[in-house]
């Protein structure tokens, strides 16, 4: 497999690095999300296990309501609290949230007034924690907290209200969490990566498998000059499972394709060559022949007048033969560049096929051969373009006399059949080998090259009938036997009883009689 150009990732490493990315996000959340949990863990178990802290000071002979006789010594208390537990702020709270008192120096404290609405839950019966209140000492931060009701000794109801955890604890708290917190996160993360990038490793590896293995065989085709198919695992599968086979098993169909075009191509090409050869020598052939004719001719003393006259003649029918192979070119080059669409019509097969059989009745009995129709009294109507089929049956039978010689025989079937006609033209001459029969339609295939007349048709006769068949919608077919003969075979749509279709489409130059429709007929 090629390396991408102009040094640029693959597509695995740029999987690879979105997904440590992606892991390397999650990480972070992860970490984010597990420090909010473990914060509201332990305010949720320091609250829980503390609840009823400020009722048990208030339990304390220190702070026992009967034995303050005034607010300073409740302050003293305070204070004297503050001194035995470090680790927590008490402040009393009249009974609309306004601080009395407290265990702090007045300078520390910058809040005058405490929500009651989180002292409200926390007195509910059924408390749901962490219930975080206002620190007094720091505003901007939320605390948990323990609270009790209690009396004032002027009789006003007031809240004993402790802070869970005091400043000590909170610095202490703070330095040993970004200590234990930055092992935390470098662990965490590390493992992250590691995890992250073997997983995304070994399951990005194992999903682009599948494309390596194209890439590595579109190089392979690319390298065989696109010539030798492809194979691929992924292709056996019918049907294919995910895109990346869908993929490889349309590249492989694909390749497929290409290199049977790429063989048509070269086989087409070396017929193509082949038949420019032979066609050159057809021509020149001919040409040749012509030539001398009439450089004969010129010397009138040399010839007497019947000589002459048969000098003419044969250099007419040489003519006669240079125009009907010109004319089987362009026929051929119109109908292969859609330049003719058939006009279809309905007609009279019977009698289109008793006329091309009149015409070639001189040449088949000079040939010695017999030439006949062989079809029912009531071969219905058929819908196709009269003047192509007359060209077909025209072809058909001169390639049939061709291949038949004296005392053979010629035969135009027609056998009606449920909605079509079958058109048979048989014969009973040479045939045609089984290596030759795939390829006697080829526009450069000729078979029997050095028969005899064969410069007058240069291969292109059946090459006409096929596409002249397919412009119609309809396939031929051909059986043969050496020596036994052959039989061409198609069929024509039979014609609706209303059939008044006609699709008129450009014509071919004036002069190209044999590929113009002929006027429609029909049985008197």
């Amino acid at each position: 497999m090629t390396r991408p150009p102009f040094g640029l990732p693959t597509l695995k490493a740029k999987l690879v690095a979105v997904l440590l990315i992606l892991c390397s996000a999650i990480s972070a959340l992860f970490l984010v999300a597990a420090r909010l949990f473990h914060d509201t863990y332990h305010q949720e178990i320091t609250q829980f296990v503390n609840r009823a802290l400020a009722a048990n000071f208030l339990t304390e002979s220190v702070l026992a309501p009967r034995s303050l006789a005034n607010l300073a010594q409740l302050q003293s208390a305070l204070d004297h609290l503050a001194q035995v537990n470090r680790d927590v702020e008490i402040y009393v709270l009249d009974e609309r949230g306004r601080i009395l008192m407290s265990s702090l120096p007045p300078g520390q404290i910058s809040l005058t007034h405490v929500s009651l609405a989180p002292i409200r839950r926390m007195l509910s019966a059924e408390p749901a924690f962490p219930i975080l209140g206002d620190n007094p000492r720091d505003p901007g931060r939320k605390s948990v907290f323990s609270v009790a009701p209690f009396a004032l000794p002027s009789g006003e109801t007031a809240f004993l209200y402790v802070i869970l955890g005091g400043a000590d604890r909170d610095d202490a708290t703070r330095a040993l969490r970004r200590s234990y917190a930055a092992k935390e996160y470098v662990l965490v993360s590390l493992s992250g990566v590691v995890v992250a990038f073997t997983a995304a490793f070994i399951s990005i590896g194992l999903i682009t498998r599948p494309l390596r293995r194209l890439i590595s065989a579109m190089d392979d085709f690319r390298n065989s000059q696109f010539t030798k198919t492809p194979v691929l695992p992924e292709v056996t599968k019918d049907p294919p499972g995910d895109e990346l086979q869908r993929l490889s098993y349309t590249f492989a169909q694909m390749a497929q394709r290409i290199v049977d075009q790429m063989q048509a191509l070269r086989q087409t090409d070396a017929a193509r060559r082949e038949w420019v050869t032979h066609l050159a020598h057809d021509l020149k052939t001919p040409l040749t022949s012509l030539h001398a004719h009439l450089e004969t001719l010129l010397d009138e003393t040399k010839l007497t007048p019947s000589e002459r006259r048969l000098y003419v003649e044969t250099a007419i029918r040489q003519t006669q033969g240079l125009a009907k192979m010109v004319k089987r070119l362009l026929d051929l080059a119109k109908l292969e560049s859609n330049e003719i669409i058939p006009n279809l019509e309905p007609f009279q097969l019977s009698d289109l096929v008793q006329d091309v059989i009149q015409k070639f009745s001189l040449t088949s009995s000079a040939q010695g051969c017999s030439l006949v129709m062989e079809a029912p009294d009531d071969v219905p109507l058929v819908m196709a373009d009269i003047g192509l089929i007359e060209r077909v049956l025209e072809n058909l039978i001169d390639n049939a006399l061709q291949h038949t010689g004296a005392g053979g025989r010629i035969r135009v079937c027609l056998i009606p059949r449920g909605a079509r006609v079958i058109v048979e033209v048989d014969d009973t001459g040479t045939g045609i080998s089984p290596e030759q029969l795939p390829h006697i339609f080829d526009r450069f295939y000729r078979a029997e090259k050095e028969r005899p007349g064969a410069s007058e048709h240069a291969g292109l006769g059946l090459a006409i009938v096929k596409r002249i068949l397919e412009l119609h919608g309809v396939a031929i077919t051909v059986e043969s036997s050496p020596g036994l003969g052959s039989t061409f075979r198609f069929a024509l749509p039979v014609a609706a009883s209303n059939a008044g279709h006609s699709s008129k489409t450009p014509a071919l130059s004036s002069g190209d009689t044999a590929l113009r429709s002929r006027p429609q007929r029909h049985p008197t």
